[in-house]
């Protein structure tokens, strides 16, 4: 796998939940990210270590933001099937409200896609559309 480090947040307590080498698998990214609620559970990010990392937000039900970044500089967005939208949509992403536009909102099954294929390459599906914000 490539990336070493899972993580899920936890509006309770505050804690939560690490996952690392052998316990990631492809398997687990998926539950992970089905378990966004947009209350308790609102980011899972995946990391091979350093500023780079994959977030994925939001609720699983309603709507998913994802991006990747090799650097915490620059950022590739994963784009929705209406990418030209700037309505705006309020998600509550690692415990903070916000709005956020709806290009950027996608459904469960596209976040999977792209966090499996990171999690296990460190790539980005191909197949899937990105816009690059430097």
């Amino acid at each position: 796998m490539y990336a070493t480090l899972v993580t899920i947040d936890n509006a309770e307590g505050f804690k939560g939940e690490k996952y690392a080498g052998d316990q990631i698998s492809p398997i687990l990214v998926e539950d992970l990210i089905n378990k966004l609620d947009g209350e308790k559970h609102t980011l899972v990010t995946l990391t091979p270590g350093g500023e780079e990392h994959m977030a994925i937000g939001g609720d699983a039900r309603v709507g998913l933001i994802v991006y990747e970044t090799p650097d915490n500089l620059s950022f590739n967005n994963l784009l929705s099937s209406e990418p030209d939208s700037h309505e705006t949509v309020s998600l509550v992403i690692g415990g903070q409200p916000g709005e956020y536009q709806r290009r950027y909102l996608v459904d469960a099954r596209q976040a999977i896609a792209a966090a499996k294929e990171y999690a296990i390459a460190g790539t980005l599906p191909p197949e899937l559309p990105w816009e690059h914000d430097a």
